[in-house]
């Protein structure tokens, strides 16, 4: 990694071997005056040849709004679950809402049930003493000697009419 000015940083993808340079005489070197725009010109186009060789500038400036992008899909998730949690507290309270007043409900009503069911039991009771008192009464008017009498009457009868009916076929 190598460093071209302070706000970039350049990071190379794949590393590239140089080649043993071949030995020279030694020749007199006279510096010549280059322009300053060259040297602009110059970073630009290494910048360009760094592009074509696979490498990736990183600026301070994309790192910030990188980090600042983050931040904002944190903050966005973070809401998001509080919403949600806000969502559940609202379905636990409206369950605890609809479960008391319906225990209120019941709690209000519970002794206007027991005193119509007390009323009528009363009544029920009233209508078996009827029934019981007419039962009795039937059965008062059954005449047991009668129905004896009614009983040994149609035997006898019978009993006659076979003999008859003996004799005949005799």
């Amino acid at each position: 990694m190598t460093t071209e000015t302070a706000t970039e940083i350049e990071v190379a993808t794949a590393p590239v071997a140089k080649k043993p340079a071949a030995r020279k005489p030694a020749a007199k070197k006279i510096p010549a005056a280059k322009p300053v725009a060259k040297k602009a010109a110059a970073k630009k186009v290494a910048a360009k040849k760094a592009e074509k060789k696979g490498s990736i500038l990183f600026s301070t400036a994309k790192l910030k709004e990188s980090g600042e992008k983050i931040k904002e899909s944190a903050d966005k998730a973070q809401d998001l679950i509080k919403t949600v949690v806000y969502a559940q507290l609202g379905v636990y309270g409206k369950i605890y809402d609809e479960v008391s007043s319906r225990i209120e409900t019941t709690r209000d009503e519970a002794p206007k049930q027991w005193n119509s069911l007390v009323k009528r039991g009363v009544k029920v009771q009233k209508d078996l003493g009827k029934s019981q008192k007419e039962l009795t009464a039937k059965i008062k008017e059954i005449d047991l000697k009668d129905g004896v009498k009614k009983v040994t009457v149609g035997y006898k009868e019978s009993l006659e009419k076979v003999k008859f009916f003996g004799k005949k076929a005799a």
